[in-house]
């Protein structure tokens, strides 16, 4: 049987087997090898023949197989003879078999001047089988080693024609859902210009050592040389269907030439890279996306996130897949995206970036990724604004010198509690009809602080003012400020004007709180029922100040029941003519008043 290879002629020929009388198969041939920096010149011969069978009564030995010559010079001539060929065998009646030719190469560099003979030639036999012809490799000077590799692919990009010819870089990567083909290119050069060429590439997974043996060559010689000025075209090809190129995989890819004498190029490793390396990736189809970065951040409101989010689509054995469209799409927490879509690259990422909603919380917004498998839901967290103002809680009547409480919340501009806020702001009385001005008294605190732990809200429970009036509270903290509802300062509450708290005379029956101290009217331990009358006339309940006072009359109870067709009644009864915070020509209250000259703001809290 054949052994060793064409490409590295160094072993040995094997003998002759002997024949059943005692003939002695002939000896194999030898193993020479020249490398010759300078000429090498030939006109006597260079042999390493194996010898005949010898006979032995009527059988012969088989033939000895031809050896190896490996000749390597810058260049050679002469016009002898160079052999390795196998021997016959002597004819008798039992004549053996003729042996295998031998291994020959002859490669120059510069040049190639030799005419003389060259054979692998097998034994020859008249009453047996011949030996099978030898391999050989030149005479010939090698091709130039590529010095341009290239690679392309045919695919069908998202939005394209289909089967674009397209270049891809190292480590490029493509989708086996959209690919064709990948196209391997080099230019191919021999200083024997009349010698055709033809590539030859190794293609391996990454992790499988290059052996040096080809997996693919081009099919046609090509003329000399192939430039490739305009890749691919005018270049050595080798197209390869993606159905010999297993998805899910990562290649290196080397390439040489070859010449139609058998002479070969040094490899040439596409990128000059390692051997692990990455020359392309094939991946599968998309499976799922994965958050790679950018999740679980926290933000001001209103205010684009620090980092973008960063997803990757990936193929079931967890390759990044390119070239496909995500689908973006905010569920809560409203908020703007930097788009709808994309596309990812060719490491499967896509990216987006967003704007918070308005709404301050923990898991406040929330972004659905889709496309590819099931969707990808990525949370954030927003924190409020800064204070842009306060809000009071109050109660509507307090004791002269008494301790009562109430609150202060601080808002950003989107009405969040501002959990941010750290400052000192300082409190003081006003007239609660005229914010500009201030009440006569001692009131306490004079300030108070908010800390970082406070999360924008504080309360005060030993608050005190020492003097008989309506007032509200300010705060101000620099440009933040609020202003609480009207408090009535009083000594005593009024009294009840109903003794058992069913209200049902019938039409209107008015309660006028301005009879009583700080215009308290106080039904507590009464649960008040306002219902028609024995003769079913409507009953209704009237609650307001004096005619002459503008203050909010209150009404304590523990209930209050008002039947159907009955009435608790306090229309017309707020601030009366040019007085109020909200006054204009449109006053306002709740919403901005409007007229043409002048509009009343909103005031109080909501």
């Amino acid at each position: 049987m054949a052994y060793g290879t064409e490409e590295n002629p160094s072993t040995l020929g094997s003998a002759g087997g002997n024949s059943f009388d005692g003939g002695l198969g002939g000896n194999g041939g030898g193993s020479i090898r020249i490398k010759a920096s300078e000429y090498l010149v030939i006109n006597g011969q260079i042999t390493a023949n194996g010898a005949q069978g010898l006979a032995q009564g009527n059988s012969s030995g088989g033939g000895g197989a031809g050896g190896s010559i490996w000749i390597e010079a810058e260049s050679f001539s002469g016009n002898g003879i160079v052999e390795a060929k196998g021997g016959s065998a002597q004819e008798v009646t039992y004549q053996g078999g003729g042996g295998g030719g031998g291994r020959i190469i002859m490669f120059c560099n510069s040049s190639n001047l030799f005419t003389g003979s060259v054979s692998v030639s097998p034994g020859i036999t008249s009453l047996s089988q011949d030996g099978g012809i030898g391999s050989r490799l030149g005479p010939t000077c090698i091709p130039n080693e590529p010095t341009l590799l290239k690679q392309f692919t045919k695919y069908d990009p998202p939005g394209a024609t289909p089967l674009q010819t397209v270049e891809i870089g190292q480590g490029g990567v493509m989708r086996t859902d959209r690919l064709d083909s990948v196209l391997f290119v080099a230019n191919m050069s021999d200083i024997d210009v009349t010698d055709t060429l033809t590539l030859q590439i190794e293609v391996r997974p990454i992790g499988t050592s290059f052996t040096g043996i080809p997996t693919h060559t081009q099919s046609v010689n090509m003329s000399n040389p192939q430039n490739c000025s305009s890749p691919p075209s005018g270049c050595g090809t080798i197209d390869i269907p993606k159905a010999q190129l297993p998805a899910s995989t990562e290649y290196h890819w080397q390439a040489r030439i070859r010449d139609n004498r058998g002479g070969i190029s040094e490899w040439t490793q596409f990128g000059n890279n390692n051997d692990g390396e990455r020359d392309f990736l094939i991946t599968g189809t998309p499976t799922n996306v994965l958050l790679v970065s950018g999740g679980n951040q926290s933000g001001v409101v209103g205010q684009p996130l620090a980092n973008p989010m960063l997803v990757r689509v990936l193929d079931a054995a967890g390759y990044g897949v390119p070239d496909q469209s995500l689908t973006w799409s905010i569920q809560n927490g409203g908020g703007t995206l930097g788009s709808q879509t994309s596309i990812s690259n060719t490491e499967g990422v896509a990216q987006n970036t967003l704007t918070l909603g308005v709404v301050s919380g923990n898991n406040s917004n929330t972004v659905r990724v889709s496309g590819v498998g099931s969707a990808l839901d990525i949370n954030h967290s927003s924190i409020s604004d800064e204070a842009v103002r306060f809000s009071l809680s109050t109660p509507t009547v307090a004791i002269r010198s008494e301790e009562f409480t109430f609150s202060v919340i601080a808002y950003d501009q989107y009405n969040n509690i501002a959990t941010t806020y750290d400052g000192s702001p300082n409190l003081s009385v006003v007239n609660p009809l005229n914010y500009s001005q201030t009440v006569g008294g001692n009131f306490v605190p004079s300030s108070i602080t908010f800390q970082l732990g406070d999360q924008g809200q504080k309360v005060i429970s030993n608050a005190t003012f020492d003097t008989l009036a309506s007032i509200a509270i300010k705060v101000v903290d620099g440009d933040i400020f609020g202003y609480s509802n009207a408090i009535a300062i009083v000594d005593t509450l009024g009294q009840c004007p109903d003794a058992d708290g069913i209200i049902d005379s019938g039409g209107d029956i008015v309660w006028e709180a301005g009879n009583y101290p700080g215009a308290i009217i106080d039904c507590r331990g009464l649960d008040i029922v306002v219902k028609s009358s024995n003769t079913s006339q409507v009953t209704n309940l009237v609650i307001r100040p004096s005619l002459t006072e503008s203050v909010p009359a209150t009404l304590l109870a523990d209930s209050i029941t008002i039947e159907s067709g009955n009435s608790l009644n306090s229309d017309r009864r707020g601030f009366t003519a040019g007085q109020g915070p909200g006054t204009g020509c449109g006053a306002a209250h709740g919403g901005y008043g409007v007229s043409v000259s002048n509009r009343g703001v909103p005031y109080g809290s909501v």
